[in-house]
Parts: structure tokens; sequence; C-alpha cells
């Protein structure tokens, strides 16, 4: 799975990026391109985004990397990776 169906899975399930308000928002789109420039023109190699996942309470997050990859899941697990060089 691509790093672009993967967030389209995400948009299909409901999943719902938090805003820093503690409202949530649907994933854009466009989420994967924008968010992979900002990285890009601010310098950064990974932002993480807390989600609202349905029928779960555990604290998840999905990571986008400045090469274009993403995942997600639980915090634990997104944050303990460090590197990610390819899609």
């Amino acid at each position: 799975m691509t790093s672009e169906e993967h967030i389209e899975s995400l948009r299909r399930h409901g999943v719902r990026l938090f805003r820093q308000d503690g409202t949530t928002k649907e994933i854009p789109e466009d989420f994967l391109e924008t968010t992979t420039k900002m990285l890009s023109e601010i310098g950064a190699r990974k932002i993480t985004y807390s989600i609202a996942v349905p029928e779960t309470d555990k604290e998840m997050l999905l990571a986008i990397w400045d090469c274009g990859y993403a995942e997600s899941g639980s915090a634990e697990e997104i944050l303990s990776h460090t590197e990610r060089t390819e899609e």
C-alpha cells in the first residue's frame, strides 16, 4: 500500500485529525502532498498528528516523513521510529 492509499484508507474509515482546541477535522484530500511540501520548506524530517480513530480510546498518531512516507499507529509505536528513507 502506498502512502497515498494509506491516507485514503484512513479517510474512508472515518479517522480524523485533532485540532489544537481538541475538536477534530477530516483529513484533507491533499494532506500528504501539502504536509510533505511544508516539511521540505521548514527543513523538518517528520511531523506527527494526533488522530481520532473510531472504536478505540488509545492515543493514536499519524506521522508524515519528509520523503513522503506516511504511517499511523499507537503513539508508542510511531514515536519509536526514528528513520524512514523510502516509501
